[in-house]
């Protein structure tokens, strides 16, 4: 155990270390190669033992177009014909679909997990949704159906997945972490598996994007209220976790008791840290740990009887020793997207504050 937990501590070191080039160095993959600017269908930046990056895309016939994806293939991928478990990782709203391999560096962390046996191999799918909240914009884009309609049917028909609810999960960080969720509560006949990290949950259309102003209609797509409404979430397995300095606590302590009030079981995980990149490439192995046990659990098919999901086992990574304090006052975060945080996201006026979750609607700001 002593060992895991050192061995974690150092990848999660050497992870920030690599997330700290500069804003003009070309990002590193899994393989250990430098990435190509180049992005098209075919375009493969093959792996060694680590596994591979590719980037590509496809016409949605939801979209009108051909949104940009990229796909992480585990080691042995090439060399053999076995089928894989799938996780779908959506990006934050300052960033794009690049943001979980440019800065939380997942592929890096997901090849040292897979080589030195610590979980077993899977595919990882990160699509690009602008900043939709991956829902379907009233009047406007689909981002819901094409992740569901479109982005999984492709996944299944062009790369070697086990193509079934039990192995396929769904997770993001803040924007994305919200999009998981219900992505997952409207379609637990599509995902058994969910992870939300740090969500962006906001509790009124007060500081809302515009397209939520219409609550009633965001009903549909909102996680707090779909943890209270939605049947078979039972079904799902979930994690939850946001960081004890985090703006955005609250809604996350919210969603935490409206599934608890059901009965709804969970892992729920308070760790030191705020809204930021720090935090989320600290606690990626954290991350791929709880999918890959998710996915050897398994669980049933969705049905209306409540069942109780195995207690998940405790983190071996050790939690950050230190963070940075927030800023003085309610303030937007102006930082660019290479900084891994979210433009819009809310800064706690004081420590403890941010550590009692009291951030409330009216001191959200409204994301670009």
């Amino acid at each position: 155990m002593i060992l895991r937990i050192l061995a974690a501590s150092c990848l999660s070191a050497i992870l920030l270390l690599i997330a700290t080039v500069g804003p003009s160095a070309k990002p590193l993959l899994a393989s250990g190669l430098v990435a190509s600017n180049i992005m098209s269908d075919t375009t493969v930046t093959t792996g060694t033992k680590d596994g591979s990056l590719l980037y590509s895309d496809f016409v949605s016939s939801v979209l009108g177009y051909a949104p940009p994806y990229r796909i992480y293939l585990p080691p042995g991928y090439s060399t053999s014909a076995d089928r894989y478990p799938v996780l779908y990782l959506l990006h934050g709203n300052g960033s794009d679909y690049t943001e979980w391999t440019d800065n939380e560096k997942i592929d890096y962390t997901a090849g040292y997990m897979i080589t030195h046996q610590q979980i077993k191999p899977m595919i990882i799918v990160m699509p690009t949704g602008e900043h939709s909240y991956f829902m379907n914009l009233p009047g406007g884009l689909r981002w819901a159906d094409y992740i569901t309609r479109d982005l999984v049917p492709h996944i299944d028909a062009n790369y070697r997945t086990i193509a079934d609810r039990e192995h396929r999960a769904i997770g993001g960080l803040s924007m994305g972490a919200n999009g998981a969720l219900q992505l997952a509560f409207n379609h637990p006949d599509l995902f058994s598996i969910v992870g939300a990290h740090s969500p962006s949950l906001f509790l009124s259309p007060v500081g809302a994007p515009d397209f939520m102003a219409d609550w009633n209609y965001y009903a549909e797509f909102d996680p707090i209220r779909l943890a209270s409404t939605k049947s078979n979430l039972q079904t799902l397995q979930i994690w939850l976790d946001v960081g004890v300095l985090d703006a955005w606590r609250g809604g996350t302590e919210l969603l935490h008791t409206a599934l608890s009030d059901r009965g709804i079981d969970q892992s729920w995980n308070e760790f030191p840290g705020q809204h930021e990149a720090a935090y989320w490439i600290s606690h990626s192995p954290d991350y791929l740990s709880f999918y890959a046990t998710a996915f050897d659990r398994g669980i049933t098919t969705p049905t209306p009887t409540p069942t109780t999901p195995p207690v998940l086992a405790a983190s071996t990574v050790v939690a950050p020793t230190s963070v940075i304090e927030p800023a003085p006052a309610i303030q937007l975060a102006a930082e660019s997207a290479d900084s891994g945080v979210e433009i819009g996201a809310p800064v706690a006026a004081d420590p403890a504050a941010a550590a009692d979750g009291d951030v409330q609607p009216q001191d959200q700001a409204a994301p670009n």
